[in-house]
């Protein structure tokens, strides 16, 4: 008996659209582009040699994929809740044999707060805005707030936290814990470089935003 049916003509005569050759499928997700990946890991981070990425909501994993191939980093770390994707990233760390580097755990990032304060990049993509009800988004970022301390640590984020936190009522100020880090420069020669022009109607690298924790 099919699982699946038309909910147009009520037919459970249905497959899977991946195994239709003749059909292209299209899958929308909120995660980084490669291109994206490059500008933070090659561009906008300085050399993570000796230093440790959090990526908050690693969902598919395309964060910390990029943090691998693009970036130093000996010890990268995915917090996700979705059990379903955890089991999808420790696949693709099992099947490449990424362990050494990768780890992927998974639940509420507040329960985690060790690695929100041991971390030196944290990466915040898109990470609560499509997925998490307003009243839990502010119960997060106040945890968030009070969690991520320690002076000098990177908060990479898309959208910006002032984006982020403008429709909250969370009481953050934002610049009393963090203070933004200028990437114009890095920007400009992302472009060039990725996209061979100054200011490309195809990049999409103008929405990350960095900051760090004072």
């Amino acid at each position: 008996m099919s699982r699946n049916y038309c909910t147009q003509c009520g037919s459970h005569t249905t497959k899977p659209l991946s195994k239709d050759k003749e059909m292209f499928c299209a899958f929308i997700t909120h995660s980084a582009s490669q291109t994206q990946l490059k500008y933070i890991f090659q561009y906008a981070l300085p050399n993570l040699q000796g230093r440790t990425v959090l990526d908050v909501g690693s969902r598919l994993g395309a964060v910390l994929y990029g943090a691998y191939f693009y970036s130093a980093s000996p010890r990268i770390i995915g917090v996700e809740i979705n059990e379903s994707f955890c089991q999808l990233q420790q696949h693709v760390i099992e099947k490449y044999e990424l362990g050494h580097r990768l780890q992927v755990i998974c639940t509420d990032i507040c329960a985690q707060g060790e690695f929100l304060q041991a971390a030196d990049i944290i990466i915040l993509n898109n990470v609560f805005e499509f997925f998490v009800p307003l009243d839990s988004q502010v119960r997060i970022w106040k945890y968030i707030r009070e969690t991520i301390r320690k002076q000098g640590t990177v908060l990479v984020t898309v959208p910006s936290l002032e984006e982020s936190l403008g429709h909250l009522q969370t009481n953050i100020d934002v610049y009393s814990w963090v203070q933004p880090i200028p990437l114009e420069e890095e920007l400009l020669t992302a472009n060039r470089q990725l996209f061979g022009k100054d200011d490309s109607d195809d990049s999409d690298l103008a929405i990350i935003h960095m900051y760090q924790v004072l």
